[in-house]
């Protein structure tokens, strides 16, 4: 009896590990809360600001996160080379602005003409776009590669001191 109940608390225990574990997977991009911070650190470091648009119901946009955006923060190859941040334009959530005015995410979404999720934008630090954005995704397997030359472009347009 002590032995199944030990087992049944180990189970548990593993199967409370393991959900833990999916939550933080799923978690992965901070949420953009405060441009005007974020676009700080990004002026600081000399790094573009990447900002992913995302909906909830997106499938696209889970492959875009699961299968690019997680793997390169996971890896911690991209941390000198871009900051990135996720907009779920599904949430009731709101913005800090550059200007420091609080909006909804979807005035941030249409201050940023976004129409299509996903929308990968490349940011410096006053908030003007480095480079065309990566509107929507058509083939996986290029998918990284246009994202890597987004991201070289994008450090490569930041204005020098």
């Amino acid at each position: 009896m002590k032995k199944t109940i030990l087992f049944l608390v180990l189970i548990a225990a593993l199967v409370f590990a393991l959900s833990s574990l999916a939550d933080n997977e799923a978690n992965l991009l901070t949420p953009l809360t405060d441009l005007r911070a974020d676009t700080a650190v990004s002026g600081s470091k000399k790094i573009p600001l990447l900002i992913a648009f995302t909906a909830e119901h997106c499938p696209f946009c889970a492959t875009v996160k699961e299968e690019f955006l997680h793997p390169m923060q996971r890896g911690g190859l991209y941390v000198d080379k871009v900051i990135m941040r996720e907009v779920d334009l599904d949430s009731y959530a709101d913005v800090i602005t550059l200007e420091g005015k609080n909006i909804s995410v979807g005035e941030l979404g249409k201050l940023y003409g976004i129409k299509v999720v996903p929308t990968l934008l490349f940011i410096d630090q006053y908030g003007k776009e480095l480079v065309p954005g990566l509107v929507g995704i058509r083939t996986v397997d290029y998918y990284g590669g246009f994202l890597d030359d987004a991201i070289d472009q994008s450090l490569a347009a930041l204005e020098p001191d």
